[in-house]
């Protein structure tokens, strides 16, 4: 077995130990929107909300919120590709089990588990390119799965896992075409999956317009790259024709927050001021700025608990790492280049929103895998380089591992220490008391995959 597909195989695995039997406001409507076109050929949901996510008055759980409201009628107010991804998933599941846990549980693992596990594998490969050497990269795809947000948005039915995937392929396509190795059809792939990105996520826009930069930049094929992404944002608009009468239009115009969170500026982005760079500090540091700025009478505090703000820098330490060493990535000077841009992107984009939302910075979802590049400049023959990038891997495994067990703040009995995965969950059925020791197992079959036999250390496989 490779060392890809060994890297692919534990990513997938701590997906589907922590991955969601159930919905919450944010994925609900992206599922059921794949379960309105299975089970009753519409894209409307106003059917299948009730069915999947029915509101509880009164109890714990998420509240109804995210949807878009049309002419008297409700759907998704997500970007489609992930509910279009899931509906083969979907209609696979339900012609064996009819159990919703069972199947939020699959479809939750064969679409954000899935991308997130082979987005891994992408940043292991694109890190080969940049560094000679096998254990670098693999450590690079190791912490982009399990030490950073990824694996918490791997285990959940955000758009964050899918979109992270379709921009790490983009730019991979793009830099194999540069170098002339990419084959015919690499430049309209290329552009294909830069346009699926924001077909999955419209704030993918900002990652996608960057590379497309980068490959006009090169002057290669850019017209076939431009094609390739035109014929993808071309169905969206067909899309977003179909629902709301108008390509130009989203469901950000209808969604229950179009008069709150999007009401001001370009769907809630505005000039960010100010309060934009004591955001921006909350969201990177996990440190609350605005509660101390309030307590002077300067601002008021940002909505979002303190016990939320767990900031990109401490989910994704190896990012912060990876800053530290970019320098030496500009000899690569094109895609260090591209990665910086994409990077003030979010930055900009988190200052000029105004409200938080989950966990970490997930905005930065598109931008993640790019930001692990920098890592292969590492300098791995120095000894306190090698052991401070091991620690930054190590702090971030246990926060997300953590992250992952206990970051559902609205379902109050599920916040039992190692409860929130598949063993906590079978053994909170049989009534009995959960511990973070139930985080052990996934690490014992990740490091079982690794005892499998396969390539040896050194063997370097090619980029593909």
């Amino acid at each position: 077995m490779t060392n890809s597909w060994k890297l692919f195989i534990t990513l997938f695995l701590f997906c589907a130990f922590f991955a969601n039997p159930y919905l919450t406001t944010n994925d609900a409507p992206r599922f059921c929107m794949a379960a309105s076109i299975v089970d009753r050929g519409t894209l409307e949901i106003s059917e299948t909300m009730p069915e999947y996510f029915p509101q509880k008055p009164g109890g714990e759980g998420w509240a109804v919120r995210d949807f878009a409201l049309v002419r008297g009628k409700y759907y998704s107010d997500k970007a489609p590709l992930g509910s279009f991804l899931a509906v083969p998933w979907y209609f696979l599941v339900t012609r064996f089990t009819h159990a919703h846990a069972v199947i939020i549980w699959f479809v939750t693992l064969l679409t954000a588990g899935l991308f997130t596990s082979m987005t891994g594998v992408l940043v292991c490969r694109l890190g080969r390119h940049f560094l000679a050497g096998e254990r670098l990269p693999l450590l690079m795809g190791l912490g982009y799965g399990l030490c950073s947000m990824a694996l918490f948005y791997g285990q959940i039915f955000f758009s964050g896992g899918i979109t992270a995937f379709f921009i790490a392929a983009g730019f991979m396509l793009l830099l194999k075409d540069r170098l002339g190795f990419g084959g015919l059809y690499a430049a309209p792939l290329a552009g294909a999956c830069l346009a699926l990105a924001v077909t999955s996520e419209y704030t993918a826009g900002i990652a996608s317009v960057v590379l497309l930069g980068y490959a006009a930049v090169n002057r290669k094929n850019f017209i076939l790259v431009l094609f390739g992404f035109a014929a993808i944002i071309g169905l969206l608009m067909v899309y977003h024709y179909a629902l709301f009468g108008n390509p130009f239009e989203t469901p950000y115009k209808y969604s229950y927050y179009s008069k709150t969170l999007h009401a001001r500026g370009f769907y809630g982005v505005v000039w960010p001021g100010a309060r934009g760079f004591v955001r921006l500090g909350e969201l990177l540091f996990g440190f609350p700025f605005s509660s101390i700025a309030t307590r002077l009478g300067a601002a008021p505090a940002f909505e979002q608990p303190l016990s939320e703000k767990w900031g990109l820098f401490i989910t994704c330490l190896p990012v912060a790492f990876s800053m530290a060493y970019f320098g030496r990535f500009m000899k690569f000077r094109r895609e260090a280049l591209a990665v910086a841009a994409v990077f003030a992107g979010y930055l900009f984009l988190h200052m000029s929103l105004g409200w938080f939302d989950a966990y970490s910075a997930r905005f930065f979802m598109p931008a993640l895998p790019l930001l692990f590049l920098p890592l292969a400049a590492l300098p791995a023959h120095s000894p306190g380089a090698r052991n401070a990038f091991f620690f930054a891997l190590g702090i971030s495994f246990a926060v997300n591992m953590l992250g992952a067990d206990a970051f559902m703040p609205e379902v109050k009995s599920l916040a039992a220490p190692g409860r929130q995965n598949l063993l906590g969950y079978w053994l909170a059925a049989r009534g009995y008391a959960t511990g973070h020791a139930t985080l052990l197992v996934p690490v014992a079959l990740g490091a079982a995959v690794w005892l499998i036999p396969g390539a040896r250390r050194g063997t370097r496989e090619a980029v593909s």
